[in-house]
């Protein structure tokens, strides 16, 4: 018995961390969740310090008009946190989120302006017309499609 009482405390924050650390499931993983992950990815956007919280699976790929720019989760995570395109914008604004258009239920499709500012003067908006692929087995984001646009500032 005092075997058990020794071994019960310590046994409990390894339960406890294995139960947080399980991945998702389709009954796990509601479209309320996959909205949480494609929110920390635009967030993210607007706010470097907010890249570590992005969902991202190890082999998340993102395409911007066409053009593969990420490569993995890691790589993507650090471009958010680091790299020069994403210090000049500021938050984005969400104009419409859709999850699972066309049925599809691993998609969702978000459209939002992108302020960019250069020495803290506007110059021009970033529409954009971003989809996520959030399988529903993980809850992690897997692709990006981005098409982007530039108009003059509103």
């Amino acid at each position: 018995m005092a075997v058990l009482a020794r071994l019960v405390p310590a046994l409990i924050p390894a339960v406890a961390a294995a139960s947080f650390a399980a991945p998702a499931t389709a009954a796990t993983c509601t479209p309320a969740r996959q909205l949480a992950a494609a929110d920390a990815y635009i967030a993210a956007l607007g706010d470097r310090t907010k890249a570590t919280a992005v969902p991202f699976a190890p082999n998340a790929v993102r395409f911007e008009n066409g053009l593969q720019t990420g490569f993995s989760g890691d790589q993507l995570r650090g471009d958010l946190d680091r790299h020069l395109q994403y210090s000049i914008m500021d938050a984005p604004r969400v104009t419409a989120r859709t999850v699972a258009p066309g049925g599809d239920r691993d998609l969702l499709n978000y459209r939002f302006i992108v302020p960019v500012r250069i020495a803290g003067q506007r110059v021009v908006d970033a529409p954009t017309d971003e989809d996520f692929r959030i399988p529903r087995s993980t809850c992690l984001i897997t692709r990006i499609d981005a098409r982007i646009t530039i108009t003059p500032p509103r």
